[in-house]
C-alpha cells in the first residue's frame, strides 16, 4: 500500500509538472546569462532570479572527495554531489571538434556553439541540485577526476592524499563492491587476480575481511596496478595545477592537513569558493563529517578514514612495488616518507 501511494504521489508529481503547475527549482530552471568567476544568473523553476556559483571537488579514487563534498553540504548555503563526472562531455567535445582539425565541428560556427552548449550543459546539471537545497547559492560537483578546467573562473578544490593510503582504502573500496562493479576497464590480469579476493571477503564475516585485503596487499601485481594509476593521474594533475593556479581560483587540499584540523581546513575551503563559514552546521559524526571513524567497518563505505593506516600492510612486497611504479610522483608530491611520526 506505501508503495503504491508513493507511485501515485510521483505520476500526480510529474504531471503536475507538465501541465506547468508545479515547477522544480533546479530542474525546471533557465540560465539566462553567464557571468565571469563560474556564476551564472539563472531563473529558478519559481520565477525568481538569482546568481549562482559553481564549483568542483577533485582528486584520485579515495582520496577524501566524499569527506570534502560533505563538509560543503553543512553550510546552509553550499550544495555538494557527486559524481557527475563531466570531463567526460568535454572527452566528447574533443571528439567532435576533430582533436586538433579535420572535422567539421572543429570549424566556426560549429565548434564555438558545442562549446559553449557544453558549458551550458554543465550549468544546468549542477543547478538541477537546487532541487534538493532550494535556499543554495553555491553548487558543486565532487568527482574523483583527473585535475582540469570543467568552466573558466569556477573554484576548484584538489585533494590530494599520501598514496600509501589511498592503496589501502581503494582495495577495500573495490572488495566489497559487486564483482562486476566498474572492473571491466582492468586488464585481464588484474581481473583474474582480483576475483578470487573479492569472493572470499564478500562471502565471509566482516572479522575475515582484514586478512583477505591483507593477502591481496602482499600481491604485487595489484599494488603495482592500482600505484601505476595513482601516479600517472598525479604527476598530469601536479602539470595542470602549477597551470591552472596562475590564472583559476584553486586550492590543494592535503588530507592530512584537513583529518588534522579540520575546522581551520573547512574555513579555507568556504572562503576559497565564496561563503561565509560562520553560516555552516557544526562538524559532527551524524553528518560523516568528523576525522575518521570510531570504529573501523570493512564492509562500509566509510570504512576508516584514518592517516597512516598503510603503515599496518607494509611488508616488503608492498613497498617494493609502490617504489617501482609511484615512488618518485609521490615524492614530488610531498610524499613518500617510510618513517611514521610520533
Amino acid at each position: 500500500m506505501g508503495s503504491l501511494l508513493s507511485n501515485l504521489r510521483t505520476a500526480a508529481g510529474h504531471a503536475a509538472r507538465g501541465a506547468g503547475l508545479r515547477l522544480r527549482p533546479g530542474s525546471d530552471a533557465q540560465i539566462l546569462r553567464r557571468l565571469p568567476g563560474g556564476r551564472a544568473l539563472v531563473r529558478l523553476g519559481t520565477g525568481e532570479e538569482r546568481t549562482l556559483r559553481y564549483f568542483f571537488i577533485v582528486g584520485f579514487g579515495k582520496s577524501g572527495t566524499n569527506w570534502v563534498g560533505s563538509l560543503f553540504n553543512l553550510h546552509h548555503k553550499v550544495q555538494s554531489e557527486g559524481e557527475f563526472n563531466l570531463h567526460g562531455f568535454d572527452n566528447a567535445l574533443t571528439r567532435f571538434t576533430g582533436e586538433g582539425g579535420g572535422r567539421l565541428g572543429g570549424l566556426e560556427p560549429y565548434r564555438s556553439i558545442a562549446q559553449d552548449e557544453i558549458k551550458r550543459l554543465y550549468e544546468r546539471v549542477l543547478t538541477s541540485m537546487l532541487d534538493a537545497k532550494p535556499e543554495a547559492t553555491h553548487l558543486g560537483d565532487r568527482s574523483p577526476r583527473p585535475l582540469a578546467q570543467i568552466l573558466p573562473g569556477a573554484p576548484i578544490i584538489w585533494i590530494t592524499r599520501d598514496p600509501r593510503d589511498v592503496i589501502v582504502s581503494y582495495t577495500y573500496h573495490y572488495l566489497r563492491l559487486n564483482p562486476a562493479f566498474n572492473v571491466l576497464h582492468w586488464p585481464d590480469r588484474i581481473r583474474e587476480l582480483f576475483a578470487p579476493y573479492v569472493a572470499q571477503y564478500n562471502a565471509n564475516p566482516p572479522e575475515s575481511c582484514f586478512e583477505t585485503a591483507r593477502a591481496l596487499l602482499r600481491e604485487e601485481k595489484w599494488v603495482g596496478f592500482v600505484a601505476n594509476r595513482w601516479a600517472v593521474q598525479t604527476e598530469a594533475d601536479l602539470t595542470v595545477y602549477e597551470q591552472l593556479k596562475k590564472s583559476e581560483p584553486i586550492l590543494r587540499v592535503r588530507y592530512e592537513d584537513l583529518h588534522k584540523d579540520t575546522k581551520a581546513g573547512r574555513r579555507a575551503m568556504y572562503e576559497h569558493i565564496g561563503v561565509d563559514p560562520a553560516d555552516a552546521e557544526p562538524i559532527a559524526p551524524q553528518s560523516g563529517t568528523t576525522a575518521g571513524f570510531k570504529r573501523e567497518d570493512p564492509t562500509s563505505f566509510y570504512r576508516k578514514g584514518a592517516v597512516g593506516d598503510w603503515a599496518r600492510y607494509d611488508t616488503p612486497e608492498f613497498r617494493r612495488k609502490f617504489e617501482q611504479q609511484a615512488g618518485d610522483v609521490a615524492r614530488k608530491a610531498g610524499y613518500g616518507d617510510w618513517i611514521i611520526a610520533a
